[in-house]
């Protein structure tokens, strides 16, 4: 088998594995978190032997490839998933020049508009980190919507937000309108976002330009 059919094959098992993450509000029960994390460490392990089984070159490839009309590359399907911080790492060392973080999936998201929308801490700040230009933080999905949007739409922590918010990029962010000319603050208002997230959202808007911007509906 040469390298692109390997890799061919690679991305088509690396998807079968990551779908088969789940969130931990389907299994009920007195036990289910503890069924969920063994569940997640078996799959982990299952990763590492998947990856183990081929070379460097092909895991490079194998990581940039999309596998179905969604457009995903393991990246997004694994911050869908919520897979482990320690599979992130994994794809995204194979990725050598980061490419993966810049891809669009079929509906505009980068993996860094998925993880926010997850409550996913560490891996936002790994995927901040690894973008020296820091564009994705101001990437816009088919929506409109920046990442930062995505957090407060999905009422990620006030660590999330932070992490958004700490570079002068990050900051810029505030005053970009996205889904129906919303600023970050509408979307955090209107969907119930908790409060130290407003009262991060109105910090570092040092000239409070954000609390008199109207949306597409004034």
């Amino acid at each position: 088998m040469n390298v692109d059919s390997a890799a061919r094959t690679l991305r088509a098992e690396l998807d079968q594995l990551l779908d088969r993450f789940r969130d931990d509000t389907i299994i009920e029960g007195a036990n289910a978190s503890t069924i969920v994390e063994e569940v997640r460490l078996a799959l982990e392990e299952e990763f590492v032997v998947l990856v183990s089984q081929y070379t460097a070159e092909v895991l490079q490839r194998a990581v940039l490839l999309t596998y179905d009309d969604s457009m995903r590359l393991p990246i997004h399907l694994a911050c869908d998933k919520n897979a482990p911080f320690s599979i992130l790492q994994r794809l995204l060392d194979a990725d050598v020049d980061k490419t993966s973080i810049k891809v669009p999936d079929k509906w505009g998201d980068l993996p860094l508009h998925t993880a926010c929308s997850r409550h996913q801490t560490e891996v936002v700040k790994l995927l901040i980190d690894s973008d020296v230009s820091k564009k994705t933080l101001h990437t816009k999905a088919d929506n409109g919507s920046l990442p930062i949007h995505a957090a407060v739409r999905y009422r990620s922590p006030p660590s999330v937000i932070m992490l958004l918010l700490e570079s002068s990029e990050g900051r810029s962010t505030l005053l970009e309108p996205g889904f129906y000319g919303q600023l970050p603050l509408h979307a955090a208002c209107r969907n119930g976002a908790h409060p130290d997230v407003i009262e991060l959202l109105l910090r570092y808007d040092e000239e409070k330009k954000t609390v008199m911007q109207e949306d597409n509906v004034g």
